[in-house]
């Protein structure tokens, strides 16, 4: 099973999140993917936390830091990737994937084969930041809404249709807890195609590994508190 991390970055910083509420300030990115790569992580995920309308100006910015990275491992990207003059912006970036998270909650199949045409469906990572309701039905955070809303029957289809892997985020947990696994149980998508992330840890990482997820992408904090790749692999 893979193990990356996922590093949070906006406006030329990068920050640690606290329970899908607080932000902390962490430094420049190229100081954050440094830090990943000599922990040997496998790959690293850049997500812009883009809440409600995205800022056309902000976006074009943060593209730029990313052209600049000197990073040789694997990189996906996302973040305000919301209309096909979006995408126009991503050709020259030395990203591998790119996140997608409102055009799958938003059923917008306009952009997703628009992403498809160009980069492939191999390429396409979904992002789902989730919780469970009372009920144990799955919540899904629409960030350009700013609202949880159930993953729809529709959102379900293009999954599969349009996405290589699905992160399923748990945003209750994120910074601070530890993940809840009933969300794997309970989201009804193919457990090799997950990638779980939010209050993830070494101990995550062994019982995720036992269902035979597909890799773990954890926070920045959590590789400097367990020094290295192989130790929090292997205790």
């Amino acid at each position: 099973m893979r193990l990356g991390a996922i590093v949070l970055f906006f406006d030329g910083l990068c920050y640690q999140s606290f329970n899908w509420k607080y932000f902390r300030p962490l430094g420049s990115l190229q100081t954050a993917v440094n830090s990943l790569e000599s922990y040997g992580v496998d790959e690293i995920c850049i997500i812009r936390p883009v809440r409600g309308d995205a800022d056309n100006e902000s976006y074009r910015k943060d593209l730029q830091y990313i052209r600049q990275l000197d990073c040789l491992t694997p990189i996906s990207f996302g973040g305000g990737i919301r209309k096909e003059s979006d995408i126009t912006e991503l050709f020259d970036l030395p990203v591998e994937r790119y996140v997608i998270s409102s055009s799958f909650i938003q059923s917008n199949e306009k952009l997703l084969q628009c992403m498809n045409r160009h980069f492939g469906r191999q390429a396409i990572l979904a992002l789902l930041p989730v919780s469970l309701s009372i009920d144990s039905n799955l919540m899904v955070y629409d960030c350009q809404k700013n609202q949880a809303t159930p993953v729809s029957s529709k959102c379900r289809d293009m999954l599969c249709d349009y996405a290589n892997e699905i992160v399923l985020y748990d945003k209750l947990n994120e910074g601070s807890g530890s993940f809840n696994f009933d969300l794997v149980e309970y989201c009804g998508f193919p457990v090799e195609r997950l990638l779980i992330s939010g209050g993830v840890g070494a101990k995550e990482y062994k019982a995720f590994k036992k269902l035979n997820g597909s890799a773990m992408l954890v926070e920045n904090r959590v590789l400097h508190h367990e020094f290295s790749k192989s130790r929090f692999m292997h205790g």
